[in-house]
């Protein structure tokens, strides 16, 4: 049975979107706890690796269009996004620095990622 990807980019796109609004106003919150920035780094974590399994699944088919994959890939850049944001929020919450990508390929703690 084929996949409707079209229908599939779009509960994955609403899902991503919504996620992400309730992320940043957990993220925001000053009474977030470390306890409870780990479980949200969990959770939005766990949602990306399922988004990577239909990545994949959309690379692979032969007769996926061009426009969805390049979609598909704006969505699992938003998760890559999210899931770095929880990531710094445990790390700042542990006084430890955040970690910011350049396009040099070093973080900003100058280790090779």
């Amino acid at each position: 049975m084929a996949v409707d990807w079209m229908a599939t980019l779009k509960e994955a796109g609403l899902l991503v979107r919504n996620t992400e609004a309730d992320t940043r106003k957990l993220l925001a919150s000053e009474t977030l706890s470390v306890e409870h920035a780990v479980r949200l780094l969990d959770a939005v974590s766990e949602m990306s690796e399922d988004f990577d399994e239909i990545l994949y699944e959309l690379e692979a088919d032969e007769g996926a269009d061009e426009e969805l994959i390049q979609a598909a890939l704006a969505i699992e850049a938003l998760w890559s996004e999210l899931s770095l944001a929880c990531l710094n929020k445990v790390r700042i919450l542990r006084g430890m620095p955040p970690i910011t990508i350049s396009m040099t390929g070093s973080d900003e703690d100058g280790e090779e990622p």
